[in-house]
């Protein structure tokens, strides 16, 4: 097969949709299947880097956002254009609806090629970015407005996939008429996993191996809801003795350093910054840690949270759609208000109680090996492949 992704990140830029659709662009090129992926170049200038199998074009793209992560791609739509018909796709795959993700439906015109698109995120997401009164943020019908608005570009795909089946169910209430296949992101069984452990690495980190330490690992942005975790580990009692490792980067980095520092933590709290997906010691830190905390309510299925699964790692999370598919209370974790109180309470539930933490880890495990990334694979194979067919006949 000939596939196309567009999507408006990738690696190096690090978050949950750019690990994804790296993965599938790589795992394809394995494959032996022909592979071009079509990107937003954060360097301002457009440029293509070649692999085995794999093209990323990273196209030129003006960055309006201080604040946010928010590109505007220049490329003429000529570009993209010329990049589709040379290529020649059997089938394009988008990773999210944004401004960039309009394009394919103009530059695929002298293409055949079935689109599917994946619905990576949730009204949340594209609310905590948004300037309207919390009243209207918190509202059922605004976010259904937004399913609703989101579902006439998908009506343009010949199928949606979604890695959360609770929002599956929310797409098709919405309107949505062309086909909806649950597909889960997958977790690589084998990197992430609890025999992993190696306490040694949390020392490079100047953190105390004996000490328990708990975990965020994503994009510091506003939509992470960090400042609650902050100050819910200030919340806490001072024993038993517990630690925080903060790993990625972002917009929010300085802010919450100043957090940490304003409320004394500096000794507890510790910043790795960037540490790229591919990075093997990203999964000795995963299963080396106490526990995942993820006060995030903007997930529509956490990568970050299937990894620490894997390792072993029970998860401290917000009671909402995008983490209680995955989470189980008081079973592989504990899900709670977003709030710093309730964060606090279950960060002290969980040192208090070592046999409660253990049977949460075990089962941590098993809910991740219903998510193994080869299925996840195979399953849209199958759909690409099935796709491919109906629209030939």
């Amino acid at each position: 097969m000939k596939i196309v992704y567009f999507t408006a990140v990738y690696p190096p830029y690090i978050c949950g949709v750019s690990i994804v659709a790296q993965q599938l662009a790589e795992y394809f090129a394995r494959k032996k299947h022909s592979v071009a992926v079509i990107t937003t170049s954060f360097k301002g200038k457009g440029y293509a880097e070649k692999k085995p199998g794999l093209t990323i074009h990273y196209l030129q793209a003006l960055k309006i956002s201080r604040k946010n992560l928010w590109y505007v791609v220049q490329a003429p739509k000529k570009q993209i254009e010329t990049i589709i018909n040379n290529f020649q796709p059997d089938i394009i795959h988008l990773q999210d609806p944004s401004s960039l993700l309009l394009k394919p439906f103009s530059g695929a015109k002298n293409s055949s090629a079935p689109i599917i698109i994946t619905h990576h995120f949730t009204p949340e997401y594209l609310l905590s970015k948004s300037r309207l009164t919390s009243q209207l943020n918190k509202s059922i019908a605004t976010k259904k407005a937004i399913l609703t608005k989101i579902g006439t570009i998908y009506n343009k795909c010949q199928v949606v996939t979604v890695p959360n089946p609770l929002i599956t169910q929310q797409l098709k209430n919405s309107g949505l008429k062309v086909p909806v296949v649950t597909i889960s992101n997958g977790v690589d069984l084998s990197r992430f996993h609890p025999k992993k452990k190696n306490p040694q690495v949390l020392s490079r980190f100047k953190l105390k191996p004996e000490i328990p330490t708990f975990l965020f690992s994503g994009r510091l942005e506003n939509d992470k809801n960090l400042n609650l975790l902050i100050k819910a580990f200030a919340a806490t009692t001072r024993k038993p003795h517990k630690q925080l490792l903060i790993v990625g980067s972002g917009a929010q980095e300085k802010k919450l350093k100043q957090l940490t520092s304003k409320l004394g933590l500096n000794k507890t709290i510790v910043f790795t910054g960037k540490i790229n997906h591919d990075n093997p010691i990203l999964a000795q830190i995963y299963a080396s840690c106490f526990a995942l905390i993820n006060p995030s309510i903007i997930e529509n299925q956490s990568l970050t949270s299937l990894e620490t699964l894997a390792s072993g790692l029970p998860v401290i999370t917000t009671n909402t759609i995008g983490q209680k598919i995955l989470i189980k209370d008081t079973i592989n974790g504990l899900l709670v208000k977003p709030q710093a109180a309730s964060l606090a309470k279950a960060i002290q539930s969980l040192l208090n109680n070592p046999e409660a933490r253990k049977k949460m880890s075990l089962a941590a495990r098993q809910t991740a090996l219903q998510h193994d990334i080869k299925k996840s694979f195979s399953q849209m194979e199958k759909l690409y492949q099935h796709t491919i067919k109906s629209i030939s006949k």
